[in-house]
């Protein structure tokens, strides 16, 4: 199941929030969410710590797994044969509990247009086929 943000009032570096349509079993229902994804200089309190970090996505997973990663290997301690998915499912909950107030991105969805996979791998291969014009490589 493949979900994408759909009718973007105004650009997301513009707006503070924009409309989601997310159609599931041909049920469509339509959320505002408010979103400060490229304001890099706006910090949040996390409820767990009260440190202050940045407002992205990549800053608040960096900080969970830095700062409250003893959270997530008490909620998996009961998991026998642990993978990757239950790292990364565990510490998306963490951020959420760190950051309620903040739209949760999570490690299956592609930062740049929003589209949710399944798995890593589909994300991965989605970045590299829909946004490979999207990154430079610097030679020295």
């Amino acid at each position: 199941m493949t979900q994408k943000y759909e009718n973007r009032d105004l650009p997301l570096n513009d707006d503070k929030s924009f409309n989601v349509t997310v159609e599931v079993d041909c049920v469509s229902t339509t959320i505002k969410i408010n979103l400060y994804l490229d304001d890099v200089k706006r910090l949040i309190n996390c409820e767990i710590c009260k440190n202050k970090i940045g407002c992205s996505y990549m800053s608040r997973r960096k900080h969970m797994f830095y700062e409250h990663l003893n959270c997530i290997k008490y909620s998996l301690r009961n998991v026998n044969n642990i993978k990757k998915f239950d790292v990364l499912f565990v510490g998306f909950l963490t951020i959420n509990k760190c950051f309620p107030s903040e739209v949760v991105c999570s490690d299956f969805q592609c930062l740049s247009c929003g589209f949710f996979y399944k798995s890593e791998h589909g994300r991965v291969n989605h970045i590299a086929l829909c946004h490979q014009n999207d990154f430079l490589v610097q030679r020295p």
